[in-house]
């Protein structure tokens, strides 16, 4: 399966949508973008499935347009530690 990154889908398609794994595991939504001054994504805010929201780079994303998705690679844990106060 073949995805792209963020860049060129628009902030306003990409909050709500679905946040998952390739093995199809939803691990949340994404609620906020934050822009960078170049106008490029920089990160985007996941209400994770437990409840803790997490923010999460850019580059950790990718959507792919046939299946209308947001995917990542990063693991369970790895998306914990980016919630606030960790």
């Amino acid at each position: 399966m073949q995805h792209d990154a963020l860049a060129g889908t628009s902030r306003r398609r990409l909050i709500g949508m679905q946040v998952e794994r390739d093995d199809g595991h939803i691990v949340g939504r994404i609620q906020n973008i934050d822009m960078r001054d170049d106008g490029r994504i920089g990160s985007a805010q996941i209400a994770l499935r437990n409840g803790d929201l997490a923010w999460v780079r850019a580059g950790a994303l990718s959507y792919d347009p046939d299946e209308d998705a947001v995917f990542t690679d990063l693991t369970l844990a790895e998306l914990d530690s980016m919630t606030a106060g960790r």
